[in-house]
């Protein structure tokens, strides 16, 4: 049995770095404080029923769904609520008097 401080803190681990894996989709295409607002309403509406669900003992683990690196809870949910957040923001926001600002580069 491990102390509860340890448990928080190693689960606050994957909560922060989870909404990190979405942010590079977002670029060019959100501010800040919408982006904030957006993590923080993702934590409690999307996050946080599905790591109950997976490591909780919820439905998901009670069928024998077993994540013991995180695949389904931080990389799953991050990947699809990217993709699905990608169709509702659109294109990025590039200006239009800068030819090169859509362009790759090694930065």
């Amino acid at each position: 049995d491990i102390p509860g401080v340890l448990f928080a803190g190693y689960q606050g681990m994957f909560a922060v770095i989870t909404p990190a894996l979405m942010t590079g989709a977002f670029a060019d295409r959100m501010r800040v404080l919408p982006y904030i607002v957006f993590v923080i309403l993702w934590m409690f509406l999307v996050y946080a029923p599905v790591c109950h669900w997976v490591w909780g003992g919820g439905w998901m683990m009670q069928r024998g769904v077993f994540d013991f690196a995180g695949g389904i809870v931080c990389h799953v949910t991050s990947g699809f609520s990217a993709l699905s957040s990608l169709f509702v923001l659109g294109n990025r926001n590039l200006p239009a008097d800068d030819p090169d600002a859509g362009a790759p580069h090694s930065v």
